[in-house]
């Protein structure tokens, strides 16, 4: 009798323990994969003085930081899928190629279209990263292991953040195409992805488990968590777009200094997500992503009233661990209703809210930019992330009631 696609797709290492390095392989994958596109962030205002005399070249050189987004937000779902089908070390490899090519094209390619064009490939590649290394932590770990697992993770994917915005910044100060030689150190992970990763086996869910995975797709759930995830990003990305603009305008132009910003924010993220098993062991998913949007608007509303470069980054302190618990708090809360034979897609679907978010931010900002300035769009920001924070602690505390009866 055939194996079925599920069965065939699993054909590796029964449940139990995970191989040995799986984690730190998995961690590494996961670093290219959130801050990619914000890698050269420090190198707009390059990008935007050489393309000056292309027309529209403000609003396209923005989308050459964020239309990967758009691409990986369109494929994450399909990729998702075959990661259910063929299994998550295929696919890995082939992201991780494609990752390190499509990433470095910038240093050759001059036309901006071509320079899109790249980017969107960039963009599949992380389509195929994200969503496998967070289905492969659900595979091999459960419980308390898995909220560190993804606490871990989600420290890494800010980590990429805390190496390669400077390094981006300190690139970006030679020449606008510096940054993109970042994304050549992907080819050093390829050995250890062939010859380490493992798909899981028939059986990659804890015993305890097994009437979730006999379960449908938990849909109403899902949609939630996309919801969040969407409206997390759109906030979130306006720092990696807008920042180092808003950092020219309080008299601060250096491409290292709007990369440093960008990497305290994003080392204080990590900091913050290697504790996160602490938060989840007194708030459920929805409690620590209110904090989360809590946070976040905090830290928005002291940037939008800066009034010095300082200021501006003290707005960070409170931002940056405001993204550190949103993304475990969002795997979590997903993985923890998703029986294993969904995982892929739903952690596809998952992905396509977080990038379509990161896609949409400089779009929805844009008509807020253009007739109110910087500071506007960071209010607008900080609004949205108080709003949301105060519906999921409303949710959050009814699930509370219910669970004591």
């Amino acid at each position: 009798m055939p194996a079925s696609p599920a069965s065939s797709s699993a054909a590796g290492v029964p449940f139990g323990a995970p191989p040995r390095f799986l984690l730190p392989v998995i961690l590494c994958v996961s670093a290219l994969t959130v801050m990619a596109s914000a890698t050269i962030a420090p190198s707009l205002p390059g990008l935007a003085d050489h393309y000056a005399d292309v027309p529209n070249a403000d609003a396209l050189v923005r989308l050459v930081l964020t239309i990967p987004g758009l691409a990986i937000a369109v494929a994450a779902p399909f990729v998702g899928w075959l990661t259910d089908r063929v299994g998550r070390k295929r696919v890995i490899v082939a992201a991780v190629l494609l990752y390190a090519l499509a990433g470095s094209a910038g240093l050759v390619l001059d036309s901006i279209g071509a320079l899109l064009a790249s980017r969107v490939v960039l963009g599949l590649a992380v389509a195929g990263l994200l969503p496998s290394a967070t289905a492969l932590i659900a595979d091999y770990f459960h419980g308390a292991a898995r909220d560190r697992a993804y606490g871990t993770q989600a420290a890494f994917m800010a980590g990429g953040g805390v190496v390669f915005l400077p390094l981006g910044g300190i690139l970006a100060e030679f020449s606008w195409r510096g940054p993109f030689l970042v994304y050549a150190t992907a080819l050093l992970l390829v050995p250890f992805v062939i010859t380490v990763i493992r798909d899981a086996g028939p059986r990659a869910s804890a015993p305890g488990e097994a009437a979730l995975d006999a379960g449908p797709f938990p849909l109403m759930l899902a949609a939630g968590v996309f919801v969040t995830a969407f409206l997390g990003m759109a906030v979130f990305y306006a720092l990696p777009v807008q920042l180092p603009f808003l950092l020219r305008e309080l008299g601060s132009p250096s491409p290292w200094l709007a990369g440093a910003g960008l990497a305290i924010n994003t080392a204080l993220s990590a900091v913050t997500s290697l504790n996160f098993r602490h938060f989840r062991a007194r708030l459920s998913s929805r409690g620590i992503l209110a904090l989360s949007f809590l946070l976040i608007g905090i830290g928005y509303v002291v940037i939008a009233l800066s009034s010095s470069v300082t200021m501006a980054l003290l707005g960070l302190v409170f931002s940056g661990p405001g993204l550190g618990l949103m993304f475990p708090a969002l795997s979590t809360w997903l993985m923890s209703a998703t029986p294993a034979r969904f995982r892929g897609r739903a952690t596809g679907s998952m992905t396509t809210a977080v990038f379509l978010g990161q896609f949409m931010s400089p779009l929805l900002a844009q008509p807020i930019l253009v007739g109110f300035g910087l500071p506007a769009v960071f209010f607008a920001g900080a609004g949205v992330s108080v709003l949301f924070a105060v519906l999921l602690a409303t949710l959050a505390a009814g699930d509370a009631r219910r669970a004591g009866g």
